[in-house]
């Protein structure tokens, strides 16, 4: 049985409690329920995600008529990797409160997560619809406007409507002309519109606001790469290198060069890998990697993959097909150990059974970063593959602990 916090406890018996409470009680259920939120927030601060969530849905409990507590129980839930939850627990936000765009965008964002582009569309067109109202009405726009309408250029982009995406972001960067991400992704559908000076402009202008972003470095370079304006000897080029090896640096692990690198000619991959290769030693681990090889008597290749998507998704089916691979190999080479892990719940998905079929399937869900740091390198492992590219949040922080002596970021798009 799995051991609840003291928290947690503490939370149950301050409900037990007022339920014996007399009428004239001072205690009330939304000092409760307020009280139980901000405790589940702080718990999520610090990285302890199912003990928020347990204090969050105690809360909704609590106060079930309070649509704010549904919301952030909604966000843990998606930051769990319980799509479904999330889902379920927005819904029951909006039905409390209406139209709220906070709800709504991040509602939109977790079908975008799951590939659903149509019903991503759907709820980010009824956010951006009821904005403009307000609007119209002489009211401020909300905090997270411009982000929303990125949002929706994004999904647009993705489903290859390019004309809509466009019009999307040309409002994200009005609304917001300081959004590097929005300049990002304009400069995206710049490019596949075939518009490549613009695009490039779109880029830069993007650096100009961020320059510590792998994915505008490469943006950058490819681009520049593919109107025939690289130069070897152009020190924008050089100082965009050093750039991309630095973030490296700073992250402590092995960045996804090669998106970078295959943008640059030949005769300099090389020194974009060694300096990739030479960041990725540059993170010191909590844990120590070289005294369980000493232990070693037979010599084995033990590989892991972190992953937040075991489902339906095109990480879960691509990492299913893979290990359907390596267990064809691993018949001939014995020592061969994959072994997946999971920040989503458990689920029946094909994807999900054929991973479990073959490798070893364990659950981090439930674990703050510290504790599946811990699980992680309790197997001993040779490598760990990050296998959803952009990593942030909860997976980040594992990776930065370094529970392996060698960590690879994958992008997805090559999973």
């Amino acid at each position: 049985m799995e051991k609840k916090s003291k928290y947690f406890y503490f939370a149950v018996t301050l409900t037990a409690l007022f339920s014996l409470c007399p009428p004239s009680c001072s205690w009330h259920p939304s000092q409760l329920a307020d009280e139980a939120s901000n405790l589940g927030i702080l718990k999520r601060q610090e990285g302890h995600l199912a003990e928020s969530k347990r204090l969050h849905t105690l809360s909704t409990r609590l106060m079930p008529s309070n649509g704010v507590y549904y919301f952030r129980l909604g966000n843990i839930l998606n930051e769990m990797g319980d799509g479904d939850g999330a889902i379920h627990a927005f819904a029951s936000a909006l039905r409390r409160h209406g139209h709220n765009c906070d709800v709504l965008n991040n509602l939109a964002n977790v079908y975008s997560s799951r590939g659903d582009m149509i019903s991503a569309m759907r709820v980010s067109k009824a956010a951006i619809q009821t904005e403009e109202l307000n609007i119209e009405r002489g009211n401020h726009p909300c905090a997270i406007y411009a982000g929303m309408r990125l949002n929706l250029g994004g999904v647009f982009l993705q489903m290859h409507r390019y004309v809509e995406a466009r019009h999307e972001l040309e409002a994200a960067v009005r609304a917001e002309p300081n959004m590097y991400e929005a300049w990002n992704n304009y400069g995206n559908i710049l490019k596949e519109m075939g518009e490549h000076e613009e695009a490039l402009t779109s880029y830069e202008k993007a650096y100009a606001l961020n320059n510590r972003s792998l994915k505008i470095v490469s943006n950058i370079v490819t681009q520049r790469r593919s109107m025939g304006v690289y130069s070897e000897s152009d020190d924008r080029d050089v100082e965009t290198l050093a750039t991309a090896v630095k973030i490296g640096q700073d992250v402590g692990a092995v960045t996804p060069f090669w998106a970078l690198a295959l943008a640059f000619p030949l005769s300099i991959q090389r020194r974009i890998a060694a300096g990739v290769l030479a960041a990725s030693s540059v993170g010191v681990s909590t844990f120590d990697h070289a005294k369980w090889k000493v232990e070693k008597r037979i010599r084995e290749v033990k590989v892991g993959f972190l992953t937040s998507d075991v489902g339906n998704h095109i990480v879960g089916r691509g990492l299913n097909s893979l290990l359907g691979r390596l267990r064809e190999y691993k018949m001939s080479v014995p020592t061969f150990r994959p072994v997946v892990f999971s920040t989503s719940p458990p689920n029946s998905d094909i994807s999900t059974q054929g991973i479990a079929r073959n490798s070893r399937l364990l659950y981090l869900h439930d674990d703050g970063h510290e504790t599946a740091g811990q699980k992680i390198n309790a197997e001993r492992l040779d490598v760990l593959f990050d296998m959803n590219g952009w990593t942030k949040g909860e997976r980040h922080r594992i990776l930065l602990l370094r529970p392996a002596p060698i960590q690879v970021h994958m992008i997805a798009k090559t999973a």
